[in-house]
């Protein structure tokens, strides 16, 4: 059974030219947050293989980590969760898609 997509306050709305394509690999990577206007959130969706993420400053190793299999979507709804989030692969490279909202208060 597909799993329902929750969606932000109204008051978010997409940041223009703020879409995302990251490559996983066996390296952790964080993302590349828009600060113009402010990101304060975002929807983050796996193409590909598996990936680990973490959102509290800690590193992610491939066993070590909140797991994300490919098909899987994340939502991050704070701005220190976008700059803390790091992914690092668990297998293959993985690919991820973002997008980025803004607005609120």
């Amino acid at each position: 059974m597909a799993q329902p997509v929750r969606a932000f306050p109204t008051y978010y709305s997409p940041i223009a030219s703020s879409y995302q394509d990251l490559t996983v690999q066996g390296t952790a990577v964080g993302l590349t947050v828009p600060t113009s206007p402010t990101a304060r959130a975002a929807i983050i969706t796996v193409e590909t293989d598996q990936v680990r993420f973490t959102v509290d400053t800690t590193t992610p190793s491939s066993t070590k980590g909140h797991l994300l299999n490919a098909g899987d979507l994340l939502e991050l709804g704070n701005t220190e969760m976008l700059s803390n989030a790091k992914f690092i692969r668990v297998t293959s490279d993985a690919a991820l898609r973002v997008t980025y909202f803004g607005g609120g208060v």
